[in-house]
This record gives structure tokens, C-alpha cells and sequence, in this order.
């Protein structure tokens, strides 16, 4: 049998954050609006007529084999180690693995979320499960390994694809999503910038998390706000008011640029300079900031001299846009 699972990562345009375990509580309404996109993690599963998992990382140049027990030891490949733990079994024999996150280093896309959870749907191919039962499995994996809270909008990200308004009740993240002329007027906007410089995953976050549950009222008061803004975008998306949509998402991004010191650096700051100059409406970290992907939103007419602009100020371009589906599984009997 061959399982080929692909998954897309995906852009946060507001409420980012919110979406990291019991903090939606304390707001009203709590949300996070992001954007699939076509930046992938594939993973490749083959059986094999004898008991060794055998794992290639192609991103990390790293190739590892072993028998089950082995994998539960310490290995180059942590998440795999992981991930087989909680979804394969000694019973079910060997396989071979292939992984590729197209994603950069510490981009803030959510790569690391969107290979664990394609990682994860293959080597449970031959069960049927919910959407939710998948994030949930992958969300734990993921903080098992890294050992702080994860958010889950990556998970929903790489599930869904397309344009996403993800909301938090108690009984279990809810998602809308649009994958019609909506998500095109974003696409027609959108450029995707790799500042070179990678950031810590997550920390901004963790911090910002920490800060929010011990009452710190400046990060209680920028993650309210936070909320609100998304909440009155979540309604111009539904009813599409494109320029109040794109004044909120310039907006909220500002209000997080003071959360926490560490959301821009000065090469974010250099490079947001050199879009706006070349005709960009306004830029916008990916993720927890820090460094990684920005995302800049420009006219359309002026797309093409801001990208070219970034590239010659050292931007790297990614040459991704959204993407309307979400992962996809093949499978394969031989």
C-alpha cells in the first residue's frame, strides 16, 4: 500500500493568538480569519514486507531507521518518534516515510503543524476520521513535543484550505469558509515575502499567553481589541465589504505590534518601509512574528513594482497563492 497526503499552510490576516488553548475564553467572541495557501508539506507512507520504519526528511536532509522500539527512544526526527507512538503500532509492521515541508525554516506559516498533521492522516489511512478527531490528535502530538501550548488554527488551516473565519465555543472550534470571490480579491492582493531571517516558534506567543493568564492589562487589553476587530471583520467578510476588511486587518496588525516587543525586528520594519514606498497598502507578520514570512497586501496595479521592490531590498519571494481545498489523501493498493 502507498498513502500520498499533501496539506497546505496557511496565512493569518486577524486573530491570530486567540486561537491558543483556553485563551478564547476570556474574550467574547473570540476568532482568528486566516488563508490557505500554496506553500505544501507532502508525506509519502509505503509498507514493507519487514518490521523497519525507515523515514527520510528531505527538507532536513536527515534519514533515520529502526524498529518500532527503537523509534520510541531518542531519534534525529522527534516528531516522527511522536507521531508513531500515538498513531501507528508494532502490529502493523513496517513502513517507509517520506517527508518534504516546502515551507522555509521559522517561517510562520505553520510548516512544522501542517507536515505533523499529513504525517499523522497517513499513518492512520486505514481509519476513517473526523476533522476534528485529526486536529486533536495532531494538536496534542505537537504540544507533547514541543512541551507549551499550541494554538489549532495551523490544523485547521492545512484541513480546510481556502478562506477560513475559525471561531472557539466551548463545545469545539467552528469554521466558515469561502472559496469564491472573496478569496480571489485576497489572492489579487496578496504577496508572500521570506524576510530570510527565521523566528522561534512560538515563543511570542507562549509569552503573550503567559502574560495573558497571570492579568497583565496591556496584553488583556491588545488581545481584546484584537478580538473585537476580528469580530467586525468575521461580518465584512460574510457581507463583503472589501475596504472596511482591509482597514481592520491593517488595524489589528498594528494593535499586535505592540503586544510584545519581539512581534517585529528591524529587518520586518525595513522591509515593511520598502513595500509601503513601492505602493503597498500595508504588511503584516505571519504567525507569532519575529522574523519569518510577511505577508503585504498591495493595488493591484502596484503588485508587481512592490515585489519587485521587496526582492531587491533581499525579500524572497514565495511564489504561493490560496488555495481553495484543503489536505488531500491518496491511497494506493499494491
Amino acid at each position: 500500500m502507498k498513502v500520498t497526503v499533501r496539506s497546505p499552510t496557511r496565512v493569518d490576516l486577524l486573530g491570530g493568538t486567540l486561537d491558543m488553548g483556553f485563551l478564547c475564553r476570556l474574550f467574547d467572541q473570540a476568532a482568528t480569519i486566516q488563508v490557505g495557501v500554496g506553500v505544501y508539506a507532502e508525506v509519502t507512507l509505503e509498507t514493507r514486507s519487514d518490521p523497519l520504519i525507515v523515514c527520510q526528511s528531505i527538507d532536513q536532509g536527515i534519514e533515520f531507521s529502526g524498529t518500532f522500539a527503537q523509534w520510541q527512544g531518542e531519534t534525529p526526527l522527534p516528531l516522527v518518534s511522536k507521531a508513531l507512538r500515538h498513531a501507528w503500532s508494532l502490529e502493523k509492521g513496517g513502513i517507509s516515510l517520506c517527508l518534504n515541508a516546502k515551507s522555509p525554516k521559522g517561517a510562520g506559516l505553520g510548516g512544522s503543524s501542517s507536515l505533523a498533521l499529513s504525517l499523522v492522516r497517513a499513518l492512520r489511512a486505514g481509519e476513517s476520521l473526523s476533522l476534528e478527531q485529526l486536529v486533536t490528535l495532531t494538536q496534542g502530538i505537537e504540544t507533547e513535543l514541543i512541551r507549551v501550548p499550541t494554538g489549532c488554527q495551523d490544523y485547521w488551516g492545512a484541513a480546510l484550505g481556502g478562506l477560513n473565519i475559525l471561531s472557539y465555543p466551548p463545545k469545539g472550534t467552528e469554521w466558515e469558509s469561502f472559496s469564491d470571490h472573496r478569496l480571489v480579491a485576497i489572492s489579487d492582493r496578496m504577496s508572500l515575502c521570506y524576510t530570510g531571517v527565521p523566528r522561534d516558534s512560538g515563543i511570542n506567543n507562549w509569552e503573550i499567553f503567559k502574560r495573558a493568564f497571570d492579568g497583565d492589562p496591556k496584553i488583556l487589553g491588545g488581545l481584546k481589541e484584537i478580538a473585537s476587530l476580528t469580530h467586525q471583520a468575521s461580518a465584512c467578510l460574510r457581507d463583503w465589504d472589501p475596504e472596511r476588511f482591509w482597514h481592520l486587518c491593517q488595524k489589528e496588525g498594528e494593535i499586535r505590534q505592540q503586544l510584545w516587543k519581539g512581534i517585529t525586528t528591524p529587518r520586518t520594519q525595513e522591509l515593511d518601509r520598502v513595500a509601503c514606498q513601492a505602493g503597498a497598502q500595508f504588511t503584516r507578520i505571519c504567525g507569532a512574528g519575529g522574523g519569518g514570512v510577511m505577508v503585504v497586501f498591495s493595488p493591484p496595479d502596484a503588485k508587481a513594482q512592490v515585489e519587485q521592490a521587496l526582492q531587491a531590498a533581499g525579500g524572497q519571494l514565495l511564489r504561493a497563492k490560496p488555495v481553495t481545498t484543503g489536505m488531500t489523501m491518496q491511497v494506493m493498493d499494491e
